[in-house]
């Protein structure tokens, strides 16, 4: 899992995020800031090319990729949103989508859950494909 969320953080590119903002963070906080702050260092190729080896790396771990399974009414309205002192866009009804995902309690942090364990299946209302994505074909802005 850990190859597969690092490969992640190389398609993740917030153009206004500040430096300044690390300084005045925590251990965790400065550890997420590090994988996307990378990213204004690196061009789209590299970036790219980085997410493809690290998806490979993961592949050969025996990770499981499997597609989840949103409703799309959930993305009928976007709007925009601070993060990090830089806007993004994110579904109107997001406290929704997060209820949908984590279920009511998704405020309480839960030390390693993941709705993609078989344990948590009932906590969540994810939905479950067996296909896997075809990550060459993802573009990055």
């Amino acid at each position: 899992h850990v190859l597969y969320w690092l490969s992640r953080s190389f398609s993740i590119y917030t153009p206004n995020i500040s430096f300044k903002k690390f300084y005045n963070s925590g251990l965790k906080e400065k550890t997420k800031l590090l994988l996307i702050l990378k990213n204004k260092l690196l061009s789209k190729k590299i970036r790219k090319y980085f997410f493809l080896k690290l998806i490979n790396l993961s592949k050969k771990g025996n990770a499981k990729f499997q597609k989840t399974i949103v409703p799309a009414y959930f993305y009928d309205e976007i709007i925009e949103i601070d993060f990090y002192n830089d806007k993004v866009y994110a579904p109107k009804n997001n406290i929704e989508l997060l209820e949908y995902i984590y279920g009511k309690s998704w405020k309480i942090p839960l030390e390693n859950w993941s709705f993609y364990k078989t344990e948590n299946h009932n906590k969540s209302n994810m939905q479950y494909c067996d296909k896997s994505w075809d990550y060459d074909e993802v573009d990055f802005i």
